[in-house]
């Protein structure tokens, strides 16, 4: 199977690299954004979209505490990180009500979510590397397909820059022992553009937190959270023309941790996991005129994670995808259009699992912008995948409306699809008890919202948005006969959350800026019906969803002296869907102080980070404590 799909690469890339040398003359040049969250060239304006979205800009990423994605996750409304403990634990993403393996999570427009689980761990990405994060509130199976019930989080990496040699050096040290030590190279080499990257971090992770044992609260420390990751990435672009443009993108990520388990009073757990990450992707764009751009993009990943239980039993999964995706992107007087075909070959192997653990995936797809007056707009997608390991297929369709008054500031937006999850391989071919009669997961999304975009008057934006999210064929699992558990299609769910926002940016003076944003969100997730005669669960809450959260953000600039200060209040959550267990609510301030000095064409940049400043013992996860108050400082040199 790997042998095929390394011929598959092989295939591709000489067909990518003989198209653009066989391109025409025509020299009509613009950009077109790689990821396209409805169908459009990039987001201009998220007031002129028919749901909730929200992005954040390179500049805003660098002054946010926190070196990984899922810390910069943490702070969009609606989006919920659940963390296992510490700063390298597991950390998933979850959204609207829905599970992590229903919030669908992109790299430069490639597929992150694993098919043997639907997850991904957001504590493997260092921010670094990240350009811009787009966060799509609701699903969007019509253009990508499994996963987007929840929400969609585009991750936009920074690319090679044409303005000749540029590098960066950084290194930081924090509580508990933590160092960590990044090196980046930009290099233009006539057409060729180039940049490389390696970062490092590392730590014992023997956190403080509060246990509560019978009537006592003793202060304890974290044993066997010790981890060590590194980062190596390259990436590169090679212009045959202004119009035809190959680039190249590169990454490895390798880390090791320990995995103490359950805090249950007991000594940790000797267990580790084991991890190594390898995605890479070639992108082909041709501008064959002004109005229209062709695109071909593969992507190769092979992904090992080993588990050790501490004892003698050691677990392994290798899975390697191949995906390929030819896109017509189409834009003229009223329309905009995006059709594409893709097709997508899994393969997974592990000593836990049996049956034939491949999959073979096409998919068609088409996605409008249309311009019917110069104040409304429709959002039309539809969207085909067929599974060869299922037997089936799964059609979705999504249409959206905007309506923005000529000239005016407030706006109005609409939406309604349907969406699905494929089951994982976990799910179908556990030796133990996998059901390979499993069907996708299906849900209806409807979502509505309103608001005012004000950039004239502070930059002023203020949004209120409703999401409804019905989902049935849920994947469930129960215990079985033979002592072990299977999953079963049976459990409906119901998610309604209503969120509020608020964000405002103005420059007080020439030297000094100040941004602020704030949001509160409602969640009402609850099991729709019962799994089975007498199920005394249906019509609660969904484990870990608080029915109230709010976020608030401020951050200030004065010449080379950068400020900020994050707040997030978790309301109380269930922990179990008996709802007998919860978490209390907790609310944790982060606070953050950098400064910026030019010194020729050398810039140095000092920053101290201080999380959970307040103090406060909270746990994401029933039984996994996370840090108290911690510190992290870090420098930088660039040299441009």
């Amino acid at each position: 199977m790997h042998l095929k799909i390394s011929k598959y690469i092989f295939l591709f890339s000489v067909l990518l690299l003989g198209a653009g040398y066989a391109e025409g003359q025509d020299t009509a040049s613009y950009s077109s954004e790689e990821i396209r969250v409805f169908g459009t060239r990039g987001i201009i304006s998220t007031a002129r979209l028919p749901a909730f979205v929200q992005v954040i800009d390179r500049k805003s990423i660098e002054v946010m505490n926190g070196d990984r994605l899922s810390e910069i996750l943490r702070t969009f409304a609606g989006v919920s990180v659940r963390s296992y403990g510490g700063r390298e634990s597991i950390s998933t993403i979850s959204m609207n009500g829905a599970g992590a393996d229903n919030t669908l999570i992109l790299l430069d427009g490639i597929r992150l979510n694993s098919p043997q689980n639907n997850q991904f761990d957001a504590s493997q990405i260092l921010k670094d590397g990240i350009e811009r994060i787009e966060v799509l509130n609701g699903g969007m199976s019509s253009l990508y397909g499994s996963e987007a019930i929840g929400g969609v989080v585009n991750i936009i990496t920074s690319k090679p820059k044409p303005d000749g040699q540029s590098a960066e050096i950084s290194a930081g040290a924090g509580s508990y022992g933590l160092r960590t030590a990044g090196i980046t190279g930009n290099f233009t080499l006539g057409s060729i553009n180039l940049k490389l990257g390696w970062g490092t971090e590392r730590s014992e992770n023997d956190f403080t937190y509060l246990y509560t044992g019978g009537n006592s609260v003793i202060e304890k420390q974290r044993k066997n959270s010790s981890y060590k990751l590194d980062n190596f990435s390259a990436g590169g672009s090679y212009g045959f023309s202004p119009a035809s443009v190959l680039t190249f993108n590169s990454g490895f990520i390798s880390s090791v941790r320990g995995v103490p388990g359950i805090e249950t009073g007991s000594e940790a757990s000797a267990s580790s996991q084991t991890d190594k990450n390898w995605l890479s992707s070639l992108r082909y764009s041709y501008n064959a005129n002004r109005n229209v751009t062709l695109s071909g993009t593969v992507s190769y990943s092979n992904d090992l994670s080993k588990y050790y239980d501490g004892l003698s039993k050691e677990s392994y999964y290798k899975n390697s995808g191949l995906t390929g995706t030819g896109e017509v992107l189409y834009g003229a007087g009223i329309l905009m259009n995006t059709t594409g075909a893709s097709v997508g070959i899994y393969d997974l192997a592990s000593n836990e699992l049996t049956g034939d653990a491949k999959r073979y995936q096409p998919a068609v797809y088409t996605a409008n912008e249309i311009e019917i007056t110069s104040s409304l707009r429709i959002f039309p997608s539809i969207r085909y995948d067929h599974y060869s390991d299922l037997n089936t297929g799964a059609l979705t369709g999504n249409f959206g409306v905007n309506f923005k008054p000529d000239g005016g500031q407030f706006f109005f937006k609409g939406r309604i699809g349907n969406n699905y999850s494929a089951p994982t391989f976990n799910q179908l071919y556990w030796s133990n008890g996998g059901n390979t009669g499993l069907r996708p997961e299906k849900s209806v999304n409807v979502s509505l919202g309103a608001g005012f975009d004000a950039k004239a008057f502070a930059g002023l934006g203020v949004e209120l948005s409703y999401s409804h999210i019905n989902t049935t064929d849920k994947i469930v699992w129960l215990p079985g006969a033979n002592g072990f558990w299977s999953p079963a299609n049976i459990r409906s769910t119901e998610a309604n959350e209503l969120t509020l926002t608020a964000n405002a940016r103005g420059d007080i003076s020439r030297l000094f800026s100040v941004s602020a944003n704030v949001s509160a969100t409602y969640n009402s997730a609850q099991k729709s019906e019962p799994d089975f005669t007498g199920d005394f669960t249906s019509g609660n809450y969904l484990p870990y969803v608080p029915q109230w959260s709010s976020k608030a953000g401020i951050q200030t600039s004065y010449r080379g002296i950068s400020c900020n200060l994050f707040y997030e209040y978790i309301g109380q959550r269930f922990a179990t869907l008996a709802n007998n267990i919860s978490l209390p609510a907790a609310g944790l301030l982060d606070a953050g102080i950098q400064y910026r000095q030019e010194l020729g064409g050398v810039s140095i940049t000092g920053r101290m980070d201080v999380n959970n400043l307040l103090n406060e013992d909270y746990q994401m996860i029933a039984g996994y404590p996370m840090p108290m108050r911690n510190f992290e400082f870090k420098i930088k040199l660039e040299y441009r």
